[in-house]
């Protein structure tokens, strides 16, 4: 019997986001990945892993996640969220560096 149960997952085209999707498709739920452009959603939709899947796949833009009821749509009618996207950013005047390929 199929999982009618629908699992957001946000931040579906990161490492970890990706990992968490292929892993509820595998265990049968059916997924929302929440992307921020339609290309993020072609590349996932590309990847062999979620090839047998593509019909329990399905994909929601959302281009900022800091905006006000960035979500609000999205979790429409989901059971579950995995909320795994983050956003990346520096103080104002304030540049990233490298030190021994880490991050400062």
């Amino acid at each position: 019997m199929a999982n009618e149960q629908l699992v957001l997952v946000t931040g579906g085209s990161g490492h970890l986001g990706f990992r968490a999707l292929v892993f509820a498709l595998q265990s049968n739920y059916r997924v929302r990945a929440a992307v921020r452009s339609p290309e993020k959603a072609e590349q996932i939709k590309a990847a062999r892993s979620v090839q047998g899947y593509l019909d329990k796949l399905e994909f929601v833009i959302v281009p900022d996640i800091l905006a006000d009821g960035a979500y609000d749509e999205a979790v429409k009618g989901a059971d579950y969220v995995l909320h795994i996207a983050s956003p990346i950013s520096f103080p104002v005047g304030v540049s990233a560096h490298r030190r021994g390929g880490v991050l400062l």
